[in-house]
């Protein structure tokens, strides 16, 4: 994801294009709302660590506009974000579409093979700058706090004595040097730490 922003952002630069974000949720969302306009729909995917993320959209003058924001939530979480839906979509139909299915309100339906188009995506963007409405900067959206951060909470961090003393240690104007590599054996994160005095 990073890759691709970053290959747009040079494609921008020469004429000096703004870029806008538009979330896979809201676009998957509008795809279907085109076609049943007066249906809530609640989209939701794997987002890893037994957690999923998770959003609602009903179409208002032609947009999708959210009335669950996207956010992250546990299986119970889920549950509760969908009911009330109409329509329950995934795009990560291969890993979490039974789950969706066991998941979703009595009669609600369940779409997993719905085709997001980029042509879609553009539409929805235009649509909202005719409307003059203000779109999302062109950023990847992270909803799980960094790694380093969760696992440090948990005591996973480990390192070359304590990085954290060697790294306040340094002198002013010294070069940092943060290695960090994941343990093959049980996949704690471990940080290396060092510095250089400058010349």
């Amino acid at each position: 994801m990073r890759m691709a922003v970053a290959a747009a952002e040079g494609l921008s630069l020469p004429d000096q294009r703004s870029l806008a974000g538009i979330h896979s949720s809201e676009a998957l969302a509008w795809g279907i709302l085109q076609e049943r306009p007066a249906v809530r729909v609640a989209v939701g995917g794997d987002a890893r660590r037994q957690r999923f993320w998770m959003a609602a959209y009903q179409m208002r003058e032609g947009l999708p506009e959210p009335c669950i924001p996207l956010s992250l939530a546990d299986e119970t979480g889920l549950r509760e974000a969908l009911a009330g839906a109409d329509v329950v979509a995934t795009l990560h139909g291969g890993r979490i579409g039974s789950l969706l299915a066991g998941l979703r309100p009595s009669g609600a339906e369940l779409v997993v093979d719905h085709q997001l188009l980029a042509r879609d995506v553009v539409r929805l963007a235009l649509r909202g700058v005719q409307r003059g409405l203000s779109l999302m900067p062109c950023r990847p959206v992270y909803l799980h706090p960094p790694v380093s951060r969760d696992r440090e909470k948990r005591g996973g961090i480990e390192g070359r004595g304590d990085w954290g003393k060697k790294k306040s240690a340094a002198p002013d104007g010294a070069i940092v040097l943060l290695s960090c590599m994941v343990a093959a054996d049980d996949g704690s994160l471990r940080i290396y730490a060092d510095w250089l005095p400058v010349a």
